[in-house]
């Protein structure tokens, strides 16, 4: 959305500073409708001053920590430039950040994410960023790992950048005229089954918008995911994985034409 779209670098990326300041419509407007850190009244930084850290390490795919100081040391750099010091921290520590949401149990964060998703969906409905009937894309997204193989939430992976490990995401998306909007997200360890998180995120995202077609990548060519989207009823389209006899019907049937195909047994 425009609104937000300052969130965004154009013609020049904007500073950590001034990111940060920026991120307040959508802070002002929508996230401290739905968040309410549990900070006490002799707290140092304001609930508004949290919720610009998260969303700004969010935009930028980084650790809280590291945001924060970036934004503090952009911050005296510039009172030096202008002839002023620093009056103090400008910005909360990612530390004390994370000790305040940890303080919320898991259902309660997924559900304020969830409530917060919807209101961004009903501000892109009345602005006219999204369709009547608008496809989706399900997709997972890995943020690589370098710590125990054991630890909790962290699922095996090809080899990348020096590790086998990951922290893996299914997320549900929107793309409308160039952006994106993420419907829901759902963490995946070792034991999610595929075909369970593709059906509650289709699931979802029919509470929120009209599904016109499904776009899967080839990770989920399976029969269970498969049978899935049937019994759901909905388009969808997903390549086929290339196996031995996906490439013997390629090679016998005419380019371009379309055959049928069983996966598995049912």
């Amino acid at each position: 959305m425009e609104e937000f779209g300052v969130i965004c670098g154009r013609a020049k990326k904007p500073t950590a500073e001034q990111m940060a300041a920026k991120t307040g419509p959508l802070v002002n407007k929508i996230l401290k409708q739905h968040i309410q850190l549990p900070t006490y009244h002799n707290c140092t930084f304001t609930q508004s001053e949290y919720l610009k850290l998260a969303v700004y390490s969010s935009i930028n795919h980084n650790y809280a920590e590291g945001s924060s100081k970036q934004i503090n040391l952009e911050s005296e750099l510039n009172g030096l430039i202008q002839g002023f010091p620093n009056a103090g921290r400008k910005c909360p520590t990612g530390e004390s950040l994370l000790r305040h949401v940890k303080k919320f149990h898991p259902t309660t964060l997924f559900a304020m994410h969830d409530s917060i998703t919807e209101e961004i969906i009903k501000l892109a409905r009345k602005a006219g960023g999204i369709n009547r009937k608008i496809d989706l894309a399900i997709d997972f997204t890995d943020v690589l790992y370098y710590g125990s193989k054991d630890d909790p939430m962290v699922v095996l992976k090809k080899p990348d950048r020096g590790t086998i490990c990951a922290h893996r995401y299914a997320t549900a998306n929107i793309v409308v005229a160039g952006q994106r909007y993420t419907l829901k997200t759902i963490p995946i360890d070792k034991k999610t089954p595929t075909h369970v998180a593709v059906q509650e995120l289709i699931s979802y995202a029919k509470t929120l918008v009209n599904l016109d077609h499904v776009f899967l990548d080839r990770g989920f060519n399976s029969a269970k995911v498969i049978s899935t989207l049937n019994k759901i009823g909905c388009n969808y389209i997903t390549p086929a994985t290339k196996n031995p006899r996906i490439k013997h019907n390629i090679r016998i049937n005419s380019i371009g034409k379309t055959f049928r195909y069983m996966i598995g047994t049912k």
